[in-house]
């Protein structure tokens, strides 16, 4: 779950340059994403069986939940790219100059209507289950440790550097 965390956070960091920006702007300046196969970072869920095993089934749930939620993220990510550069890029490469800048009005008429909104709330869609799911993962990883510590009172584990491990006392 770290690595995916860590994933979303970067994707962020691009998308906060442009996060208080028009929807307008963020859909048409927000980059297209070549994304790599994340297949590497999904939960090996055999690993977690240890926690049905001991009564935290709802644990071993929301960690399933989390993982199907990391994967709406990325999928909504390649379904944004992949309508800028198959529908949008080609029609605005023959319509206007590279750097040039475009109205509303100007876009609407290029793209057709469908097009443009398409395009408007895919990038609010891609922008929204991000953000949201950074969260959501950072929030099951707070779980699973204190999970693990309350399981595992004497062994130590590993929590993110930036924030500080949640307290175990109830």
């Amino acid at each position: 779950m770290y690595r995916q965390r860590e994933t979303l956070q970067g994707l962020i960091e691009i998308f906060d340059k442009t996060k208080n920006s028009s929807q307008e702007y963020r859909a048409f300046n927000t980059t297209a994403f070549q994304l790599p196969n994340y297949s590497f970072i999904s939960q090996n869920f055999e690993s977690l069986d240890f926690l049905i095993e001991k009564g935290k089934a709802n644990n071993y749930l929301d960690i399933s939940i989390s993982q199907e939620s990391f994967e709406q993220a990325i999928s909504s990510i390649e379904d944004r790219s992949h309508c800028l550069e198959n529908e949008i890029f080609p029609i605005l490469a023959n319509k206007k100059t590279p750097g040039s800048k475009a109205y509303t009005y100007e876009l609407i008429e290029i793209l057709g209507s469908a097009l443009y909104t398409k395009t408007i709330n895919l990038t609010d869609e891609m922008y929204r289950v991000v953000y949201k799911n950074k969260e959501k993962i950072e929030n099951e990883i707070e779980k699973l440790f204190i999970t693990a510590k309350d399981l595992y009172p004497k062994k130590s584990f590993v929590y993110p550097d930036d924030k500080p491990a949640p307290s175990l006392q109830k």
